[in-house]
């Protein structure tokens, strides 16, 4: 089980800050546990407190649309975060940026802008960066009194107040970067492999010899092939040229990864089974069975609908009934440009992906692909006895005969 906390944001501590969610994510787990206290899957540990303070309490037939609208602003305007408990979360909020300048050799910062009060949020972070760094001074300076005057000189020599490591929340699972020690030489760039595709190649052509501290035209040239606008195009490559560069390179990378798996027959039998189940295999089609034009981007088309007197509103649109945030994140990972069928079934596969959902369809284990793909799509069951995490009963011995067919079919195609 997953176990998350709420904290308002003037109650974080430093180690709290790389286990922070993504906005839109913490919202849509800390609703679910609003309506789904007792999911197995995961918890919020302080969901009880957090109401009583912030709600008095919650009735899902009164107060549902209120109170999800209240949350949203909460969480999106940075007021109240979502921290992972038991592992790094699915996307995190804030990235540390090295800077030797800076008077922590770096700081905690919302690189991709995903809260709502920007200024706001940096003031905080800021504030428990600096709390910390005096923190670890103070005690330093407490050691350093009780030290002789000989070995005193060395200590300070030596000092150099590097942020901590956090150690993960499980311990099977991958460590999360966190605030490394600052590195004052230049950073080469890693050595990526050349055999993929052409907009990969120009990256690659514009960034080669370039380190942290180069400067001239080839940076530019470089900044505006990675998306940089305006005053941000300085040809200067400092930390948030490199930091995207990396991003771009691991997200095109990942891409050509998963143009491979989409040809592969038994993830085409899936596509089109979950495709067939989610939207009747309709890409421009919204939650409810309307019809979208253009595919430029996601529709963001919200609709509200009313299920035994409780009122509930969902924007998931296309083949895959993707909701906005889940398609913004995998678009930008993977460099999608637009809403297109060929781009929804790359994101499709892309959560699949970070589900271990590819694993079992390459296996056969089609059985187990429905459950793990549950955890994102309710038209699949959650187990055996045909229930999904949603709600509601999706019995699986058709899901299994109809994957069959497909699988089967002679003139199988994407």
């Amino acid at each position: 089980m997953d176990l998350f906390e709420i904290k308002r944001i003037n109650e974080l501590d430093w180690e709290d800050i790389p286990f922070v969610e993504h906005p839109s994510f913490g919202f849509t787990r800390t609703f679910d546990a609003f309506n789904n206290p007792n999911n197995p899957w995961q918890r919020v540990i302080n969901l009880r407190e957090f109401i009583a303070a912030e709600f008095g309490n919650y009735d899902p037939i009164q107060h549902y649309a209120h109170t999800e609208d209240r949350l949203r602003d909460m969480m999106h305007d940075g007021h109240y975060l979502s921290i992972c408990r038991t592992g790094k979360p699915f996307v995190a909020a804030f990235e540390w940026k090295e800077n030797p300048a800076h008077p922590h050799n770096g700081e905690w910062i919302d690189a991709h802008r995903f809260f709502c009060g920007g200024r706001f949020i940096k003031l905080h972070l800021d504030n428990i960066t600096h709390q910390w760094h005096t923190r670890k001074a103070r005690t330093f300076m407490d050691e350093l009194m009780e030290t002789p005057f000989a070995l005193a000189k060395e200590k300070v020599q030596e000092y150099i107040p590097a942020p901590p490591r956090v150690p993960n929340r499980i311990p099977e699972r991958a460590t999360l970067p966190v605030a490394p020690a600052p590195k004052i030489e230049p950073e080469v760039l890693p050595v990526v492999n050349t055999q993929t595709n052409a907009k990969l190649t120009r990256i690659l052509t514009l960034s080669e010899g370039l380190t942290i501290g180069s400067q001239g035209e080839e940076v530019r040239l470089l900044q505006q092939e990675l998306g940089f606008t305006g005053d941000d195009i300085d040809g200067k490559f400092g930390g948030k040229t490199n930091s995207l560069l990396k991003s771009k390179i691991a997200g095109l990378r990942e891409q050509e990864e998963i143009k491979k798996l989409i040809l592969e027959p038994k993830i085409i039998a899936f596509l089109r089974l979950l495709r067939s189940v989610e939207s009747g295999d309709r890409y421009n089609v919204i939650n409810g069975g309307k019809i979208f034009d253009g595919y430029e981007d996601h529709p963001r088309i919200s609709v509200q609908y009313e299920t035994d007197g409780v009122k509930w509103k969902s924007s998931a649109a296309g083949a895959y009934q993707f909701q906005p945030s889940t398609w913004d994140y995998y678009a930008n990972k993977l460099g999608l440009s637009d809403f297109s069928p060929s781009n929804q079934d790359l994101a499709a596969i892309g959560l699949l992906k970070s589900q271990g959902t590819i694993e079992s369809i390459q296996s056969g284990n089609i059985e187990g692909a429905i459950y793990k793909a549950s955890k994102d799509w309710d038209a699949f069951p959650a187990g055996p006895d045909g229930q999904s995490k949603w709600g509601g009963s999706r019995p699986l011995a058709p899901l299994l005969k109809k994957y069959e067919d497909i699988a089967n079919d002679k003139n199988l195609q994407k």
